[in-house]
């Protein structure tokens, strides 16, 4: 039987419905995807493989530390050799600890990498996969009820149906005591070394905080939402109590247009306005929530980067600011990601916006297996099956608009201007003498090694 997974534009037809294909595929191109007529028992086979792949993964992984912990060894074994020497180096000797120094750096770098690909890029991969496998299963036929629904009248009847009242529709009073709570967070987390620095003040920002106080207007928010840039390379958003939203230069530098960073913007300002991380962290201390991401923080990537010249963090550093945030309070549950995304994607479909960016701009981070700059974001927002299924609905439920707006000059100017300070600043640290003269590495897998 040929079944056709329908991408928007075009439709490929599979002779066969293989699952291994279908987890291939994007979100979009599942989204628009026919009931397939595959046995339940051969779903559940699938799940199962998928979980045998997660084991053989992780146990590879686990070799490769193995082999990287004898590497490390072995190089500073070899540089104690050389400490015995003699009391001053030698031009060779020189060349020999710039090389051990080298392959030190590396190691640990690849160690670390090793250790966040464990504990989130593994399993953030093989929940995709299982995410995708959930909808194949049930989306279609999904589609085609809310399809019925919608034309028998009944587009309302669903849990926030009443998009046409947005900003009139009761919200939840106690968005405005939320502040405090958000306060005490972002100042624990700033003690604890968890937040990168701020970006300056211009443009970039001055972009982002109207961008998100458009959105923030057509949504359930109650308090106004404050942006700060953060400056890393890491992929990320996330919003806390009370309004205050960070985004990372990394999620604007790798957007492919406004709509989809518009989507994330969505998606944490429902956050806010749901009170998310309020209700997960209501009754407890925020310092204890707050250590408890910045022990994993340390037991995840410190090393050798710290506190080292700027070529050296930039090559070797911290990776993944969102992996090191406690998700309570972020508001990071299944429930609660699935309320996020329909309101989120309401949220922007209020504001003119097409609603499809968030669609879009997680299937560009899926896509990258092993990347750790899309670790940071798969695991503030993970592909919970029943979430996903929840954002597919709504944007079958949402009607139809006759012009969305999916992008401007104004967001490709931000991105350029990132992309100016950051060639400026690859440049500085270039020159930085206390670096080790290390050839430049690729952003590592952490899967094998040589």
């Amino acid at each position: 039987m040929a079944v056709a997974l329908a991408v928007w534009g075009s439709t490929r037809e599979y002779a066969d419905p293989d699952l291994n294909t279908i987890v291939a595929e994007s979100y979009s191109d599942l989204f628009k995807a026919p009931e397939m007529e595959i046995a339940p028992a051969k779903f559940a086979e699938f799940r199962r493989e998928i979980e045998e792949r997660r084991k053989n993964e992780q146990a590879l992984l686990e070799r490769t530390a193995q082999i990287l912990n004898g590497r490390d060894a072995t190089a500073r074994a070899q540089l104690q050799t050389l400490n015995l020497e003699a009391s001053r180096d030698s031009e060779k000797m020189a060349r020999q600890r710039s090389a051990l120094h080298c392959t030190i750096l590396e190691t640990e770098r690849d160690l670390r990498v090793n250790t966040a690909m464990q504990k989130f890029g593994l399993s953030g991969s093989v929940e995709d996969d299982l995410a995708k496998v959930y909808l194949a299963e049930r989306w279609p036929a999904r589609r085609t009820w809310i399809d019925r629904q919608v034309a028998a009248g009944n587009g309302r009847n669903r849990p926030h149906g009443d998009i046409d009242d947005i900003g009139i529709r009761r919200a939840d009073k106690g968005q405005k005591y939320d502040v405090r709570i958000g306060l005490e967070g972002i100042r624990e987390m700033e003690g604890a070394g968890l937040l990168p620095p701020d970006y300056p003040q211009g443009k970039v920002t001055d972009y982002v905080q109207a961008l998100a106080s458009r959105i923030a207007a057509n949504s359930d928010a109650r308090v106004p939402v404050r942006v700060t840039v953060l400056a890393t390379p890491d992929i990320d958003a996330f919003g806390l109590p009370g309004g205050f939203l960070f985004v990372t230069t990394g999620l604007i530098a790798n957007a492919a247009s406004e709509d989809q960073l518009a989507g994330v913007l969505g998606h944490e300002i429902a956050h806010i306005a749901a009170r998310h991380g309020e209700r997960l962290t209501e009754g407890l201390s925020i310092r204890n929530v707050v250590s408890q991401g910045a022990e994993m923080a340390a037991n995840v990537f410190t090393g050798g980067a710290a506190g080292t010249a700027k070529k050296y963090v930039t090559q070797y550093g911290f990776m993944g600011v969102g992996t090191a945030l406690n998700l309570r309070l972020l508001g990071v549950t299944p429930d609660f990601e699935a309320e996020a995304d329909q309101l989120g994607l309401q949220y922007v479909w209020r504001a003119g916006y097409d609603p499809r960016g968030f669609l879009t701009f997680y299937d560009k981070l899926a896509s990258q297996p092993g990347s750790l700059r899309a670790v940071s974001f798969l695991h503030t927002h993970p592909p919970y099956p029943d979430a996903m299924l929840v954002t597919f609905s709504e944007l079958e439920y949402l009607p139809k608009q006759a012009a969305p707006k999916e992008d401007s000059p104004e967001f490709h100017e931000i991105q350029n201007l990132l992309a100016a300070r950051r060639e400026s600043e690859n440049a500085s640290a270039a020159g930085a003498a206390s670096a080790p003269d290390c050839a430049e590495l690729p952003p590592g897998k952490g899967s094998k090694v040589n």
